[in-house]
């Protein structure tokens, strides 16, 4: 099966799943406003697509596609006391659920970039994630290095990715992550406005939990460079984020800074 046939395929699996009604807690999300450009970003101007746009608008963005490009965000308001956590889901299951009910006995709510061939081999992990209060976004469909793909590619991933979501939020969902770097090239932001997304969202403060450095690393990366405002990288699959997990949110608590979702940072409505 060629590259296009297969996101056919996977889109067409998904709307299918959104039209039973899954009932999980962003199918019904209200319209949202763009979030605010940071200051210093400049929109693409990359030349007009050749890739075709999805098939149908996204609940949980307006209910509108994207003429253009998205913008890129690495951040919040630095006057807000809150951090948005935002954990790539990739790796061990058995992690994950660990990391989870850690969470869950702290009562902290995340925002997961999920890789979408990951969401479809543990469904069971998306709906926890959703009971749980976490948000769902899209980190493509296989994880691959994007600035190393050509721009068709680039658009297969994040609409393979997008319509992996589709299931548990009855479209795409808000935020797109790139895979692979940190700051997204024109035909990334480009070909994720085309498939519905206003934003792409970076981060501010690198745990560099996916080197393995150690649990105090882990934990000592955040501690150091975190101010309100910020928006931090972590991962599921790695045993140093888990150890280092409490370490965090108490480094937190004790600056007063509340760890939210990337939604809750931006002061978009909930899903």
């Amino acid at each position: 099966m060629d590259r296009r046939a297969f996101v056919v395929s996977v889109v067409a699996l998904a709307v299918g799943g959104c039209a039973t009604g899954s009932g999980d807690q962003e199918s019904a999300a209200p319209a949202a406003p763009a979030a605010p450009a940071p200051e210093g970003s400049t929109p693409s101007t990359s030349p007009s697509p050749t890739s075709p746009s999805p098939t149908g608008p996204s609940p949980t963005n307006g209910g509108a596609i994207q003429a253009g490009p998205a913008r890129f965000l690495q951040r919040g308001p630095a006057t807000s006391g809150a951090v948005a956590l935002t954990f790539h889901t990739n790796g061990d299951p058995a992690l994950a659920t660990a990391l989870l009910d850690r969470l869950a006995a702290r009562r902290t709510a995340i925002t997961a970039f999920v890789v979408g061939n990951w969401l479809s081999e543990h469904p069971d992990l998306g709906h926890r994630m959703l009971r749980d209060g976490h948000e769902l976004a899209n980190h493509s469909w296989s994880h691959p290095t994007m600035g190393g793909l050509d721009r068709q590619t680039i658009a297969d991933e994040i609409q393979a990715g997008a319509a992996a979501l589709a299931p548990f939020l009855g479209g795409p969902g808000r935020w797109f992550r790139p895979s692979g770097m940190e700051i997204p090239s024109p035909e990334v932001l480009l070909e994720a406005g085309l498939a519905g997304y206003q934003t792409v969202v970076g981060y501010s403060v690198d745990s560099l939990d996916f080197t393995d450095p150690g649990a105090a690393a882990v934990r000592r990366n955040i501690s150091e460079a975190v101010g309100g405002g910020d928006i931090v990288s972590l991962h599921f699959g790695h045993p140093d984020t888990l150890a280092a997990l409490d370490g965090i949110l108490d480094d937190l608590a004790a600056r007063g800074l509340r760890p939210v979702t990337v939604s809750a940072l931006l002061g978009q409505p909930s899903g």
